[in-house]
């Protein structure tokens, strides 16, 4: 879908519903949109119930323009002992917006080989308003469960809120989640929260999660937990806050 135009409003719902055991269900679903509108907004879903040998999911939005108001939301189900879950799903908001409102959930529910989840944000422009929820629930005993989560916020922003949680539940061979998170600008809040849990008794549990803040912020919160429970061989943390700004406030938990 490709939008060009002032617009006033863009509103797209867009509903994948896939129910059966199918060898390969492979949705790509992308978004463009070019102009100064008033309102962006985009809801996008998938569901998939069945013991499907391959999920390839791609989801792709670009923003462009001094909008009011973008305000993206996107859900994916997958329940099923699949033998891989691949979803790669990507936002670039460009422009000078009022508010960003990202809301993004997953959530993958069987005994499944493979589950690749890659996530990528990139908010560039001077917004009052800047609002990620990233979730992701894993539940079976899989394989390997990877995750890549990377948001990027770029400009003079009022406010940047993220809030990023990840629960992986089952006996999995190896759980890898990587996230990072860069704010570089004169923001007066950034806000980030960050919560992994992990309950299995799993091989290999590797997370690196990494905070590069730079500008003159009034404010920076930052809160990272993790909580890993289980008879595990190996579990590998690596934590790393960059932060040059004038006033911080940094919280981790372990």
């Amino acid at each position: 879908m490709n939008a060009s135009g002032n617009c006033k409003e863009v509103i797209l719902t867009h509903s994948v519903n896939v129910t059966g055991n199918c060898k390969e269900v492979i949705p790509t679903h992308s978004v463009n949109v070019t102009g100064n509108c008033m309102e962006v907004i985009l809801t996008h879903s998938v569901n998939v119930t069945g013991n499907c040998m391959e999920v390839i999911l791609t989801h792709s939005v670009n923003v462009t323009g001094n909008c009011m108001e973008v305000i993206l939301t996107h859900s994916v189900n997958v329940t099923g002992n699949c033998m891989e879950v691949i979803l790669t799903h990507s936002v670039n908001v460009t422009g000078n917006c009022k508010e960003v409102i990202l809301t993004h959930s997953v959530n993958v529910t069987g005994n499944c080989m493979e589950v690749i989840l890659t996530h990528s944000v990139n908010v560039t422009g001077n917004c009052m308003e800047v609002i990620l929820t990233h979730s992701v629930n894993v539940t079976g005993n899989c394989k390997e469960v990877i995750l890549t989560h990377s948001v990027n916020v770029t400009g003079n922003c009022k406010e940047v809120i993220l809030t990023h949680s990840v629960n992986v539940t089952g006996n999995c061979k190896e759980v890898i989640l990587t996230h990072s998170v860069n704010v570089t600008g004169n923001c007066m809040e950034v806000i980030l929260t960050h919560s992994v849990n992990v309950t299995g008794n799993c091989m290999e549990v590797i997370l690196t999660h990494s905070v590069n803040v730079t500008g003159n912020c009034k404010e920076v919160i930052l809160t990272h937990s993790v909580n890993v429970t289980g008879n595990c061989k190996k579990v590998i943390l690596t934590h790393s806050v960059d932060s040059h700004h004038h006033q911080s406030l940094l919280g981790r938990q372990l």
